[in-house]
């Protein structure tokens, strides 16, 4: 058997070093770190591995929290209404399973939804109802299994297929606020084909929604400080598979990026004309040529 030394030269055994101070000797002076030094990098990655799948992950309803109005494809993208073409409505309520798409801006977030018409009916003459919620979708599904309908939903903008706004489950008539902001002119759903996108755009730090048909603005609608749509959070898509749709299919679209409005340049006039130099006038000369020819 060959002993320790022979494998290991004793130039080349490690021997212990004095420790250079007593441990726990003395208190050290605790410094402040930042929220970042104090995590784990083992869970610093899985946050970020988290938000990054989160951010990445592909638009879909929520299945579980869906009405029982509905039913929903393999890829949970498209909504159905059971017998659709015998009953226009339902307990029909979907919302989205992630956030739907923001953009950063110089006012605020922007965020987009988009849905589009997979099978309408023309049985019906109504629309669908469409609109935006800062509830989770667990929420939501909570208020499907009690028959809730989305009118009791608080933080939750929706709008009726005929433009009609309802805020918190309450509808604002035309003029109950300033600028009639409770009815989005051009706002009709009923008018969608199969195969057309029926789009809802928050910007202006949430003071104002845009509806868009196939890509083009159809109306706007603004509102008053104490109903804005909150953009300091997550909001979700939320719809009624009501009326004439049928089927309705989450689209998987980016947030259209804010427009940065940029103050026009002041008008650059030309330099005025310098006027000629004048001879100083002789007022007490003008007085004496006035005079009669005797007086002067």
């Amino acid at each position: 058997m060959i002993g320790l030394p022979a494998l290991f030269p004793s130039a080349a055994i490690p021997r212990p070093q004095p420790l250079a101070h007593r441990l726990h000797s003395k208190p050290q002076t605790l410094r402040r770190q930042g929220p970042a030094s104090n995590i784990p990098v083992a869970v610093a990655a899985a946050v970020a591995t988290a938000t990054a799948a989160k951010s990445t992950r592909k638009a879909k309803w929520s299945s579980w929290n869906s009405g029982h109005g509905v039913e929903l494809n393999d890829d949970e993208t498209i909504a159905k209404r059971r017998d659709h073409y015998s009953r226009p409505e339902g307990h029909c309520i979907v919302v989205s399973e992630t956030p739907i798409a923001s953009a950063a801006g110089p006012k605020g977030a922007d965020f987009y939804a988009e849905i589009k018409i997979e099978n309408d009916s023309d049985a019906w003459a109504s629309g669908f109802d469409m609109g935006i919620t800062a509830l989770t979708p667990d929420v939501v599904g909570l208020a499907n299994e009690q028959g809730l309908c989305w009118a009791d939903f608080p933080d939750t903008w929706v709008l009726r297929g005929d433009g009609m706004l309802r805020i918190n489950g309450r509808a604002y008539p035309p003029g109950a606020m300033s600028n009639q902001a409770a009815w989005m002119r051009g706002w009709d759903t009923a008018m969608l084909e199969l195969g057309d996108t029926c789009g809802l755009h928050i910007t202006k730090d949430g003071k104002e929604l845009v509806g868009l048909r196939n890509g083009e603005v159809v109306g706007r609608l603004v509102l008053d400080d104490i109903v804005k749509v909150p953009t300091d959070g997550e909001l979700y898509l939320i719809c009624d598979v009501i009326g004439r749709a049928g089927e309705v299919q989450v689209m998987d679209v980016p947030c259209p990026l804010p427009k940065v409005e940029i103050a026009p340049a002041p008008a650059v006039s030309p330099p005025a004309k310098k006027a000629p130099a004048k001879d100083p006038v002789n007022h007490f000369w003008e007085i004496m040529q006035r005079r009669p020819p005797m007086y002067r």
